[in-house]
């Protein structure tokens, strides 16, 4: 699969007298879109990004979505032709190639504040996942969907959370766009909660301080999950998101959770098991997650939809 990303994408690359255009995606947010734009020959410095990609390429520095490390946080960049092929670029071999990535968004799609993050966590040089030596969680069997690709880059915490992948052609699922009124911003608590209420979850309170429990013969039919949210630092900061993590019941009473397009992780920001999504660890250099509450997804009724996305 890797040699055959790549491959595409070289051939794209080096078509004479061609001069390719690819959709950039900055991997950040969990929930939300992640910004994206077009790179293509009017960009800033694409001819510097194009020497560096193609460097980058015979030092095998370019990985799949597969590769892609699974925090709430910078992810790096995913690019594509527009014909299902992506590459992850990330990592601290390829650094300026991910600055100048960067620079190539247009003006004022990100904020100021979101740049100085991600370019301080780029600095930082977050590295690919080479190899993935656990399963990350009991609810993912050997061949499963969420292993594929294209679930990975269309599908984020809310469709793993929920167990519903998004329909062909929408992007990642969106709280309460299957209810009839997605979010609103800036994002809350209280908007996220009310448009996933709208899905068909069920708000399901902690009593007494502890992780609720789905009585056993209801555990076929519906599971736990929790509901985190960032809200913005200040007033046009862009830095609020969602997240949601899932009880796999079968495992201990450990937890699990697909970063935005990563693959799914029962591990938290410091490596550790997720026990207690209420106290899991966010990445220093993400988006500040705060709990909000737990609910119940009813299987069999709850309705996730995404927005609809031609790459996807």
């Amino acid at each position: 699969m890797k040699i055959g990303i790549f491959v595409a994408i070289s051939c794209i690359l080096h078509i004479t007298g061609a001069m390719p255009v690819f959709d950039v995606s900055v991997e950040y947010f969990s929930g939300k879109t992640n910004p994206k734009w077009k790179l293509d020959q009017s960009s800033p410095n694409y001819t510097e990004i194009s020497n560096l990609y193609t460097v980058a390429e015979k030092s095998k520095q370019l990985f799949t979505l597969e590769n892609m490390p699974s925090v709430l946080g910078y992810r790096g960049f995913v690019l594509s032709d527009g014909k299902d092929t992506y590459v992850l670029v990330v990592g601290q071999k390829t650094v300026q190639l991910q600055k100048l990535l960067l620079e190539s968004a247009p003006k004022g799609l990100l904020s100021s504040k979101l740049l100085s993050t991600l370019t301080t966590a780029i600095e930082k040089g977050i590295e690919p996942i080479l190899t993935r030596r656990e399963r990350r969680s009991t609810n993912y069997p050997p061949g499963n969907t969420w292993k594929d690709v294209k679930v990975l880059k269309c599908n984020n915490c809310y469709n793993y959370g929920t167990d519903r992948l998004s329909a062909f052609h929408r992007d990642r699922g969106l709280p309460g766009l299957g209810g009839g009124l997605v979010y609103t911003d800036p994002i809350t608590p209280v908007n996220l909660r009310n448009s996933a209420v709208l899905d068909r979850l069920i708000v399901t309170p902690a009593v007494g301080g502890n992780i609720p429990v789905i009585p056993q013969h209801q555990q076929a039919a519906r599971h736990l999950v929790a509901l985190v949210v960032a809200q913005e630092s200040f007033p046009g900061a862009d830095d609020d998101d969602f997240h949601w993590y899932r009880l796999d019941s079968n495992n201990n009473g450990r937890w699990s959770h697909k970063p935005g397009a990563s693959p799914v992780t029962i591990r938290d920001g410091n490596n550790n098991y997720i026990l207690d999504p209420r106290i899991a660890v966010n990445d220093p250099l993400g988006p500040n997650y705060v709990f909000d509450n737990f609910m119940t997804v009813p299987k069999n009724v709850v309705t996730v939809q995404g927005e609809v996305e031609n790459s996807c």
